[in-house]
């Protein structure tokens, strides 16, 4: 993957955003950031990349992602989720600390190749951290508590080129509540995002409405003590709200079981929301309800999630399966899915997310040939080069 040059960059299109588009446009590259976007007549005195007939677009943020998982490979989600999560846990408990680390660069490579350049990367190892850190991504590791286990790790703000921590709960269904709220709590005294998988599935659902005893039976197993916790109630977002833990700066992960008063909920209270169709469609064999949260204003992102439940970390492939699946939406929104909407939810649109002046300089290169360039990238993206 190239450096950016500095000066000028020319293309066909210069797409700032999926609902504004330059043609016969440049970016003005200086110190690794965007200094000016023009149409027409090149300033003088700079050198020049021109990039032909081609699109230049914001690279891609995958806001929900779990590296440390990466050297599993795709597991079995045969018989249910409760059994694919039995499945990922002792899978994962064959590989030493050196093979998921090695997994997770690998990982990092491909995702940087495929034009991914920020992320929202969620660790219950901390194994990641390391080298998210010195991949040149952008964005937010979160880590993870489960169960009663709290993660002694102090939030940090992102800084140049260099991710920023946070915390995470893994659910409502299995994190304590008190503990949810603490890592709320921390994350929002330090400015940062809060991160939860929320109505994912429906053991969740049903643990939730108390009527799961196997869910019960397990967190029991794993020694976690849930006989104070605050059921049952309605729905894992309506607990959640209870907790006091949902604003607009929680990132709602999944979203497949909820239903339009928790779509309400969320949208009242301002979350924001990922969303990760390959995977959902993999575990749970459905898709959330997108056309209720865009009808409450509700500007979701995408993430992969993990290459337990997915086939790949590729933000291209999540896009066109998106597209497919949702194609009654605006290609401009389903784009900003990838990309503006997803930095908005990390916390981190300052540098990423649009082509637009003081931002990072990573984007896209792609065929853009024809008179709808972001209808054409969103149904097959084809991406010749990555800068940043």
């Amino acid at each position: 993957m190239p450096e950016v040059c500095e000066g000028i960059h020319r293309a066909r299109h210069v797409v700032l955003d999926g609902g504004r588009v330059m043609e016969n446009a440049w970016l003005h590259v200086e110190g690794g950031r965007i200094l000016d976007v023009g149409r027409g007549r090149i300033p003088s005195g700079l050198a020049v990349t021109d990039h032909g007939e081609r699109g230049l677009f914001p690279c891609f943020v995958n806001a929900h992602t779990h590296l440390e998982l990466s050297t599993l490979g795709l597991v079995d989600a045969e018989g249910g989720f409760e059994k694919w999560v039995q499945r990922l846990m002792e899978a994962r408990s064959g590989f030493g600390p050196e093979e998921l680390i090695l997994g997770v660069r690998e990982a990092l490579f491909a995702m940087k190749a495929g034009g991914t350049m920020a992320l929202g990367d969620v660790t219950t190892l901390g194994l990641s951290e390391e080298a998210i850190y010195g991949s040149g991504l952008g964005g937010i590791v979160f880590h993870e508590s489960v169960g009663n286990h709290r993660q002694e790790v102090l939030p940090r703000k992102s800084s140049e080129k260099k991710p920023g921590f946070s915390l995470a709960g893994h659910g409502p269904h299995s994190t304590a509540p008190g503990l949810l709220l603490e890592l709320k709590h921390k994350a929002s005294a330090c400015g940062l995002p809060f991160s939860i998988h929320l109505a994912e599935s429906a053991g969740e659902r049903a643990f939730i409405r108390g009527d799961n005893p196997v869910w019960a039976s397990f967190l029991d197993q794993r020694g976690v003590d849930h006989g104070d916790w605050p059921l049952p109630a309605g729905s894992p977002v309506r607990y959640a709200d209870t907790l006091g833990i949902l604003d607009p700066a929680t990132l709602c992960v999944h979203l497949v079981h909820a239903d339009i008063k928790d779509i309400r909920i969320l949208a009242d209270q301002g979350c924001a929301v990922c969303l990760c169709p390959r995977s959902n469609m993999y575990l749970h064999g459905m898709l959330p309800d997108l056309g209720t949260m865009v009808a409450e204003g509700i500007r979701p992102c995408l993430g992969t999630d993990s290459p337990a439940s997915t086939p790949s970390l590729s933000m291209a492939h999540e896009l066109a399966f998106a597209a497919g699946r949702w194609a009654w939406l605006d290609p401009a929104f389903l784009f900003n899915m990838a990309s503006l909407h997803g930095a908005e939810a990390l916390g981190i649109d300052m540098d990423y997310g649009s082509l637009t002046p003081g931002k990072r300089a990573c984007f896209l290169v792609a065929e853009a040939g024809g008179h709808h360039p972001v209808a054409d990238f969103v149904a097959l993206p084809e991406i010749v080069e990555v800068y940043g």
